[in-house]
């Protein structure tokens, strides 16, 4: 049957264990320790944005992937999705020919779409 509580019942009963049932993961709460690596394979003009994911995650599998959005400010209004990434790093490159200044956000995605925003992390970035 597909009345999952009765065959349940069912089987507790019989004397055979009952596999854990997946928990759906609802919505997603932000990214963690948002933050930018230095490497010596990375240019002048790039960042490399690293976080851990949600806390409270009840499966790794439960974030899908993570956006990745890019601001001239530190208001998210003002951002926009420069990237969907599926592991918790992005490299990103200035090639304006000016030094910006850029203010990141990450998102990371579930089931149930996009989870909260992180919190903002700013950066200078020279040109190339």
């Amino acid at each position: 049957g597909s009345d999952y509580a009765l065959m349940a019942t069912i089987m507790s009963g019989s004397g055979f264990a009952l596999k854990t049932s997946r928990r759906q993961q609802g919505a997603l709460n932000k990214v963690q320790n948002v933050q930018f690596m230095s490497s010596d394979a990375l240019n002048r003009n790039q960042v490399k944005v690293v976080w851990d994911r949600p806390l409270e995650v009840t499966s790794p599998n439960n974030v899908k992937s993570n956006n990745v959005y890019r601001s001239a400010t530190t208001n998210f209004a003002d951002a926009i999705q420069v990237a969907t990434v599926s592991k918790t790093e992005f490299i990103d490159a200035n090639n304006t020919g000016a030094t910006v200044t850029w203010t990141y956000f990450i998102a990371a995605l579930g089931a149930v779409g996009e989870g909260a925003i992180s919190d903002p992390i700013t950066i200078t970035l020279l040109p190339a």
